[in-house]
């Protein structure tokens, strides 16, 4: 829920405020029904037999619009925030989440990274943390170009010629990706890269939210 959809259920708790505001109170009327009830201007009485006052009743809106504000609030970052989870019947996740609930907005695919600069140059020939480096780096360009950043990252996947290394893969990975909210992720050792002195690939895909979509 964006701000402008915020404002509209707003609006609407005030119009049906205001309907309330012209009908008159029954008996037996609840403290949830008079939280919307503002009270009449007219001079007509209430009769004691109502269970509340209009005065009471003006008292208890504000604050249970107060309180219907803040769920509405609640309910757009629930919507917009990205949700990490990670069953206990599942196996621990080290490093990722095994489910991530992605918040409204448009899907973007990353190709493949893997350690090669501008140039199509490799970069970290034999040494295996430096191409993780240059793989995130390149991760971190392509995911700019579309406005994004490694917290709208949802997914990973990952190509390694040699499980030995996987320490390090994730110590570097760990330096990229969220920790509060860890994209879901695929691990394959492989024969080989498109190139012999490749040693990982990494590919990836992220949402741009519906909020930030018309920046």
């Amino acid at each position: 829920m964006d701000a402008d959809r915020l404002e509209k259920a707003l609006e609407r708790i005030i119009c049906t405020s205001r309907a309330w505001r012209r009908a008159p109170l029954k008996e037996g009327d609840t403290a949830s029904s008079l939280c919307c009830y503002l009270g009449s201007s007219s001079s007509r009485r209430t009769p004691m037999r109502h269970r509340f006052s209009r005065a009471a009743g003006r008292r208890l809106f504000l604050p249970c619009l107060a309180g219907a504000v803040w769920m509405l609030a609640g309910a757009a970052h629930a919507q917009t925030a990205r949700q990490a989870i990670n069953p206990p019947q599942l196996p621990p996740a080290h490093g990722y989440s095994h489910v991530v609930i992605a918040p409204p907005g448009r899907l973007v695919s990353i190709s493949g990274q893997v350690a090669m600069d501008a140039q199509g140059k490799v970069v970290g020939g034999g040494d295996f943390r430096a191409q993780c480096v240059q793989v995130f780096e390149n991760l971190r360009i392509a995911l700019r170009s579309a406005g994004l950043g490694f917290n709208d990252v949802v997914r990973t996947d990952m190509y390694v010629t040699d499980l030995s290394q996987l320490a390090v893969l994730r110590e570097v990975r760990a330096r990229y990706l969220p920790a509060q909210a860890q994209a879901t992720s695929t691990l394959l050792k492989v024969d080989g890269l498109f190139r012999p002195e490749l040693m990982i690939e990494v590919a990836a895909e992220a949402v741009l939210p519906d909020h930030r979509a018309g920046e």
